[in-house]
């Protein structure tokens, strides 16, 4: 298959304490115009299902948070517009029933994403600051929290006891690539707003309904506690990162009507 479609976004106005009423200029309507391609492939009786895409998306006035200059309370985030960016990216997932009973699926995306045209200012001509405090021409810089890679492996196994019962086991492993929360080039760098890559391990067990009305899990997020990061501001003079859950345990039941 293969289609071409446009989106757009709404403008909005940021909420930040300036200290002049021009800085609340809004950031206007954002465009996409996606052009992708794929396929749908199953296999071997449907017991294998690929499918994979690739897409570009091409940006006009991309919303994205930036940093402009107050003369009081200096650097101020808010929303702000790219004028042109691009994202190039694909994606496949393959599912699996290799035997009776065990299903295994895969899912991995590439991201590359790049600020095309020249951007050093904003609509209302702010010079744009990164959140390190660099101010210059973002072109060619990446676009925020784009990491290039991720993937998720996920496998279950399934046993039937007497026909009214089936207990499961299962295991999820995703991972997610270095990014940065904010424009980044090797002219205007941005080291303390990086965010490495992470691996998580999700561990589940329980018992299901044969006819699937009902399901008891219990589980395990994040087995290992990995430490990892989400999201990197800076405000007041200060570092804020936001980081994932550690080992989280728990129960759930789940019923259909």
């Amino acid at each position: 298959y293969a289609g071409v479609s446009r989106g757009y976004k709404a403008g909005v106005f940021s909420e930040i304490g300036a200290s002049n009423t021009l800085e609340y200029h809004p950031a206007t309507q954002e465009k996409l115009v996606d052009f992708e391609a794929g396929f749908k492939s199953p296999l071997f009786d449907r017991r294998v299902n690929v499918n994979g895409a690739a897409f570009y998306y091409q940006y006009t006035d991309k919303q994205v948070r930036g940093r402009v200059s107050d003369p009081v309370y200096g650097l101020l985030e808010k929303m702000i517009n790219v004028p042109k960016s691009e994202v190039y990216g694909a994606e496949t997932d393959i599912e699996a029933v290799p035997v009776k009973g065990l299903r295994l699926s895969l899912a991995a995306t590439y991201l590359k994403s790049k600020v095309t045209d020249s951007f050093s200012q904003t609509l209302d001509g702010s010079v744009v600051y990164n959140a390190q405090g660099f101010h210059g021409d973002f072109k060619n810089a990446e676009l925020p929290f784009t990491p290039k890679f991720s993937g998720t492996f996920d496998a279950e196994y399934e046993w039937s006891t007497d026909g009214k019962y089936a207990p499961f086991l299962g295991a999820t492993v995703f991972h997610q690539g270095s990014q940065n929360t904010t424009f980044a080039s090797s002219s205007l760098p941005a080291p303390n707003f990086a965010i490495d890559g992470y691996t998580t391990l999700d561990l589940r067990g329980g018992v299901r309904a044969a006819d699937n009305k009902w399901a008891v899990t219990a589980y395990i997020h994040n087995v290992t506690s990995k430490y990892y990061v989400t999201s990197i501001n800076f405000y007041l003079d200060s570092y804020e990162r936001f980081t994932g859950m550690p080992a989280v345990y728990g129960v759930n039941l789940h019923m259909n009507f």
